[in-house]
C-alpha cells in the first residue's frame, strides 16, 4: 500500500511540475509494486495442491506473471527513455517549481527509510530473501535521491537539463530491473537450471549410502521448490 500510494503522489506530481525525474521514479515504484502484487497474487494460486493437469503444482503461474509484468515495465521504460532524449536533443521543457514536486520526493524519502529500518531490523531473522529486499530498498532510495537532484538543478539551480538527465538513468535503471525480471520468468518457465546447483545434486546422489551410481539426473524448478528426477544403481 505504501508503495502504490508513492507511485500515485509521484505521478500526480511529476505532471503537475512537468519533471520527467519524477515520472521516472515513480515508475521506479510502479516497478516494485507490481512486482510485489505479483508475487502476493501468484503465490495464493501457487500454493494450491498438484491435479490431474498440474502434477508439478501451480508454481510457474508466478513466473508468467513476471514475465508479463517485465514486458509491461520494458514498455514504461522505453517510453520514458525516448521522453528524456527528445527533450535532450530537440526541445527545452520548463520544469516547474511548486511545492508538489518536493513535497513528493520527501514522501518518497520518507517511505523509503522506512523501509530501510524496517528491513535491518529484521535481516538475522529473516534470512536471504529479507535481505534481498533491503538491498533494493536501498537501491530506491538512491533512484529518489538522483530524482530529488535533477528536480532540484532543473528548478533551483538554473541547469534545465538536470530533471531530463536524471529521468534518462532512471529510465535506464527502469529498464535493467526489467530486462533482469524477464530473463529469471523466462529461465524458470524454460526449466533452466543453475550448473551449481546440478553438481551439488549429484554429490547428493552420489554420497547416499548404498548407491552405486544413478542416470538421467534431470531438475526443475517450479515456484519456490526444485523437482529432482533420477535412476540410482542400489
Amino acid at each position: 500500500i505504501a508503495i502504490v500510494s508513492v507511485a500515485l503522489f509521484e505521478t500526480v506530481a511529476g505532471i503537475a511540475v512537468n519533471s520527467l525525474a519524477i515520472l521516472s521514479d515513480a515508475a521506479h515504484a510502479s516497478f516494485d509494486a507490481i512486482t510485489t502484487a505479483i508475487l502476493l497474487l501468484t503465490t495464493r494460486w501457487a500454493l494450491k495442491p498438484p491435479d490431474e493437469e498440474h502434477m508439478y503444482g501451480h508454481g510457474k503461474i508466478e513466473s508468467v506473471g513476471g514475465l508479463v509484468g517485465g514486458i509491461a515495465l520494458i514498455g514504461v521504460s522505453a517510453f520514458l527513455m525516448y521522453g528524456s532524449i527528445s527533450r535532450l536533443l530537440f526541445r527545452e521543457v520548463l520544469v516547474q517549481l511548486k511545492p508538489i514536486g518536493f513535497a513528493a520526493v520527501g514522501y518518497t524519502l520518507f517511505i523509503d527509510f522506512f523501509r530501510v529500518i524496517t528491513l535491518s531490523r529484521t535481516t538475522d531473522r529473516g534470512g536471504v530473501t529479507v535481505r534481498a529486499n533491503l538491498y533494493h530498498a536501498l537501491g530506491d532510495m538512491a533512484s529518489t535521491i538522483v530524482a530529488l537532484i535533477g528536480f532540484y538543478l532543473a528548478t533551483m539551480a538554473g541547469i534545465p537539463q538536470g530533471d531530463t538527465i536524471g529521468s534518462l538513468i532512471l529510465s535506464i535503471l527502469l529498464a535493467y530491473l526489467s530486462v533482469g525480471l524477464i530473463r529469471t520468468s523466462g529461465m524458470e518457465l524454460s526449466d533452466t537450471v543453475s550448473k551449481k546447483m546440478v553438481a551439488e545434486l549429484r554429490k547428493q546422489v552420489i554420497n547416499t549410502h548404498g548407491v552405486l551410481e544413478y542416470k538421467e539426473l534431470k531438475a526443475r524448478k517450479v515456484g519456490s521448490k526444485h523437482f529432482v528426477d533420477t535412476t540410482v544403481v542400489v
